[in-house]
């Protein structure tokens, strides 16, 4: 029997690795009663947010455990002790390793090494189009993996450029398939709806202020404009207000009262009660994706998912430096915000997105996957992934 180690921490990549060690799990169950299928043993490695989010239970997964160091300045990140997870992969032996791709934690990226160092194949899967080569360096050392599965052509290229040894595959991202499909129903009935304006935005944070301290621009600066723009526009409901999974919500908190007294005394010149109510947000980000708002942020993954399921999605661009946005926004229909006036389209009745460019449905991204990895797996020479 085969085995695969999955490995990832940070909840993008959680999200991406989620449909995948699903597929094998299921793989695994399906071909118990068939003897002649090739079979796959599962073993998980997984910290902080991908713990929380693949809780999968089968006779086809075994989750193991490591110690575990705060990251260094990112207290709210978790790193692996190096000999623990050089130990977990000497134990196991794994014939295949398959990560996801942290941007502070130390996991991955010694899981990469530590499997190259080994000769064990090495498998990665990409949620972002950034910094490709930095997401695979840890203290100066870049550990590339042997193949690398992206979302679309433009990742491919770009990933290309900075990984030179690496096989870089377009195999769409399973995430993105998955929840559109999952979700059209629930968008269908909601774009039925009367259409009346929306009553309800959220806005979703990227923790820019902790991560890129020395940035100028950050949710917490913009959103005074933000706010003030939408009163301006007319809108009258609800803003919520999302922090990022690894972002504390503390700060939020303070800024919201803030928020509130200057919206306050703004509607108390007109003699009119508050257009707008801030909150932070407390809904599930399935109950989200069946809501019936607009989604707004800078360049999160989130407004992928958001405009994936067919909830209108923006991106706050309005005096915001251009090197912070990395998403291929009009591809995936996200509408950019370059001005003042164009917050007024956060108040229109609510209209299904469609994307440009659908990507591939997630069994054809599972297909691709599967079919690279396989082909390792299972090769008694060298290793030469198919495209």
């Amino acid at each position: 029997m085969k085995s695969i180690l999955f490995v990832a921490h940070d909840p993008g990549g959680a999200n991406v690795m989620k449909p995948v060690i699903e597929h094998y799990a299921h793989q695994h169950y399906a071909n118990e009663h068939y003897a002649h299928q090739s079979d796959i043993q599962s073993h998980c490695l997984l910290l902080g947010p991908a713990r929380e989010r693949i809780t999968l239970q089968s006779s086809a997964l075994q989750y193991h455990d490591v110690r575990t160091v705060t990251t260094p300045d990112f207290p709210n990140e978790l790193s692996v002790e190096p000999d623990d997870l050089a130990a977990l992969l000497d134990n196991l032996k794994p014939h295949a390793v398959f990560t996801a791709t942290s941007f502070n934690s130390n996991l991955e990226r010694l899981a990469v090494r530590f499997a190259n160092e080994r000769t064990i194949p090495t498998f990665s899967i990409l949620d972002f189009w950034s910094n490709y080569a930095k997401r695979f360096t840890l203290d100066g050392i870049v550990s590339e993996p042997k193949v690398l599965f992206v979302a679309d052509g433009r990742m491919k290229r770009e990933a290309e450029a900075e990984l030179p040894n690496t096989k870089v595959i377009v195999s769409g991202n399973p995430h993105l398939a998955s929840i559109a499909t999952k979700y059209s129903h629930a968008r269908l009935e909601a774009s039925s709806q009367i259409r009346s304006p929306l009553s309800r935005i959220r806005f979703f944070c990227e923790n820019i202020r902790h991560y890129y301290p020395d940035k100028p621009v950050n949710e917490f600066s913009i959103m005074p404009n933000l706010l003030q723009s939408l009163i301006d526009a007319g809108f009258h409901g609800e803003v919520l207000i999302r922090p990022h999974p690894m972002e504390s919500r503390e700060p939020w908190e303070e800024e919201i009262e803030k928020y509130e007294v200057g919206i306050t005394r703004s509607s108390k010149r007109f003699a009119a009660k508050p257009a707008i109510i801030v909150r932070l947000d407390t809904a599930t980000f399935d109950e989200v994706l069946r809501d019936r708002c607009a989604a707004v942020g800078f360049t999160s993954m989130a407004l992928l998912e958001t405009a994936s399921v067919g909830i209108p999605t923006f991106s706050y661009q309005i005096a915001v430096p251009n090197d912070y946005f990395g998403l291929p926004f009009e591809e995936y229909g996200i509408t950019r915000l370059k001005d003042a006036s164009d917050i007024s389209q956060l108040t229109e009745p609510s209209q299904p997105v469609h994307p440009q460019r659908q990507s591939a449905s997630s069994l054809d991204a599972i297909a691709i996957i599967q079919q690279n990895v396989a082909q390792v797996l299972h090769s008694s020479v060298s290793f030469t992934p198919s495209n």
